[in-house]
């Protein structure tokens, strides 16, 4: 029984002193990494998460290409879930969709604006773009996703 207290004891001291002098900025970095992982949530979108958001209406190449934002993600759904897109050259991609326009994801990735969403104070606070993922040599159309490019909405109490 001493045993088990001195161990607690130990634990609760080593606790108050890992409060007392770890440096406040490294709490802040433990805090967002733990934020950034388990709660923020995913940076893609399904489908039906898209319907959800934005509407569904089916796709329409022309409007897609000469579209609003708003216009071009109410597609989104119909796109991600047919898939619309796959298999296409990057020549067909273009004459379906039209010149890329969105955020850059990574190489071999050609993205194309969905919905930008502004705050009051002028700063982009959402991003989402639908992404579409070559295979090389052949620069064939392999996957097609919504994804969101920024803005993740860091809790206040991190950035004190």
């Amino acid at each position: 029984m001493k045993r088990k207290i001195r161990w607690i004891v130990l634990a609760l001291v080593g606790s108050v002193l890992l409060v007392i002098f770890v440096p406040k900025v490294v709490w802040q970095m433990g805090g967002f990494a733990f934020w950034s992982i388990f709660i923020d949530g995913a940076h893609t979108r399904t489908a039906k998460e898209a319907e959800k958001h934005w509407g569904r209406k089916p796709f329409d190449s022309k409007m897609f290409r000469n579209g609003t934002d708003e216009e071009r993600s109410s597609m989104a759904s119909d796109i991600a879930e047919k898939k619309i897109g796959l298999e296409l050259s990057l020549r067909e991609l273009k004459q379906l969709l039209g010149e890329p326009d969105g955020g850059y994801y990574n190489d071999g990735y050609w993205n194309y604006r969905l919905m930008r969403r502004r705050g009051s104070d002028g700063q982009l606070k959402e991003a989402w773009s639908l992404v579409f993922g070559f295979k090389y040599p052949e620069e064939r159309v392999r996957e097609v996703f919504i994804w969101r490019e920024c803005c993740d909405n860091i809790p206040r109490w991190m950035m004190k």
